[in-house]
């Protein structure tokens, strides 16, 4: 250092506070930072207000350089009038310059923000004289270079004393943004932490809740068994079974139906494109023909009989050719004698279907759907806060795995802004 007063400084500051290794909580640092900025802040101001005291005294001195410069008279009779012309301008220049700006007012150093201030002006003040210097070399080294090396030396001093303030605010700005980075991280420690506190307190009310909803789940249960276990209800699902046992039996009755149709299907569809029937009478072939369990009925009986006796004819007279008269002759009487009995079936399936049906609206079983719905719902929910336990479970994991090591950055962080090698142990 120039000055040599901040190092020494500093160094007794340091002593005084601590020694050089020291365990301490998290929540000791920020007054550790707040001290450490206070130290680096007297040093700054301390060395800055010793610059300040030097610029002044080079201040003086360049004024009085420039002052005897002033008075150096240029002898005309030796130069050229034009060069005398040149000369004589640049001497003028030289000194209104450099009077205006070594006799700019300072400020005091009292906080950092002073110091900012004062080396922006010197700063400022620097360059200013050291372009007018620069372009005005010749005229300094042509009238007197006695006088351009006393300068010189004056300017450098200020250089360099204000290049190591530059270097000190820099330093400083620095630390700010490391202490700064400290007490964010602090922070988040803290957050992290609360998190954790969070997490648990979660936790606890969300198995609070399961331990509710288990309760919820069973009575559920038992009033759906109530239910289920009452005569009423067994009456109602002893009438779903013969509504189910029924329809087995159609399902038969229908495949019977279905089977004996499809051994005359041949003279059926070939007689659709031959007959002269009407178009509701040829709707109802077509039908008989693809769907005959759905097209047989009591209010169709005579049409369908009509119709199979005129394919029968058809089939007969060879109108509708057949591989084999005969079989498909005895197909067709065969329909013919066995649909009473397939109408009779059919009506006695839809009237016990009907039947059946009109008890089951006498049960009104609403109960059980809503506490079925409800069951459904509080174990989905039960689920859910489960699943919901275990990913704060995750979470928690995560939180407490990075929480050495957030304690480990800060404690690198704050040893690379303080000269005492800290360790930091938990409350």
């Amino acid at each position: 250092m120039v000055f040599g007063w901040g190092k020494k400084k500093t160094q007794q500051y340091e002593e005084d506070i601590t020694s050089r290794e020291k365990e301490i909580f998290l929540s000791e640092i920020p007054d550790i930072i707040k001290e450490l900025k206070s130290i680096k802040e007297k040093t700054i101001i301390s060395e800055t207000s010793a610059f300040r005291n030097n610029i002044k005294s080079n201040c003086d001195s360049i004024l009085k350089t420039i002052d005897d410069f002033e008075h150096t008279n240029i002898k005309s009779e030796d130069l050229d009038p034009h060069l005398y012309t040149i000369l004589q301008r640049g001497k003028k220049q030289i000194v209104s310059t450099i009077k205006q700006e070594c006799t700019v007012n300072f400020p005091d150093i009292i906080s950092f923000n002073d110091v900012q201030t004062f080396h922006k002006i010197s700063t400022r003040m620097l360059k200013r004289i050291g372009d007018m210097v620069g372009r005005q070399s010749t005229v300094l080294h042509t009238l007197a270079n006695k006088f351009a090396n006393r300068l010189k030396d004056d300017l450098k001093n200020m250089k360099d004393g204000n290049d190591e303030i530059q270097t000190l605010i820099d330093n400083h700005i620095n630390f700010e943004d490391n202490a700064n980075e400290i007490l964010e991280n602090i922070d988040k420690y803290g957050q992290s932490e609360k998190t954790l506190v969070d997490i648990t307190n979660n936790q606890k009310q969300m198995k609070k809740n399961i331990e509710d909803l288990s309760s919820t789940i069973q009575h559920d249960i038992d009033a759906i068994e109530n239910i289920k276990s009452s005569k009423e209800y067994a009456n109602f699902f002893k009438t779903k079974e013969n509504i189910e046992t029924l329809s087995v039996e159609m399902r038969e009755v229908k495949n019977d139906i279905d089977i004996q149709f499809t051994k005359i299907s041949r003279p059926l569809n070939k007689y659709v494109y031959i007959t002269s029937l009407g178009k509701l009478e040829k709707k109802l072939l077509v039908d008989l023909a693809n769907n005959p369990f759905d097209t047989i009925s009591k209010t169709s009986k005579q049409d369908i009989t009509k119709i199979l006796e005129l394919v029968r004819n058809s089939v007969q007279s060879g109108t509708v050719s057949v591989k084999d008269i005969n079989k498909s002759l005895l197909q067709i009487d065969e329909i013919l004698g066995k649909l009473d009995s397939f109408l009779g079936k059919i009506s006695e399936y839809n009237e016990s279907k009907n039947n059946l049906e009109n008890n089951l609206k006498n049960y009104d079983f609403e109960n059980l759907r809503q506490n079925e719905s409800k069951l459904r719902k509080h174990q989905d929910d039960k689920s859910k806060t489960e699943s919901k336990i275990e990913s704060l479970h995750v979470e928690a994991d995560n939180v407490n795995e990075s929480l050495p090591n957030q304690i480990k950055f800060i404690e690198r962080s704050l040893n690379r802004i303080s000269p005492v090698l800290y360790s930091i142990k938990l409350e």
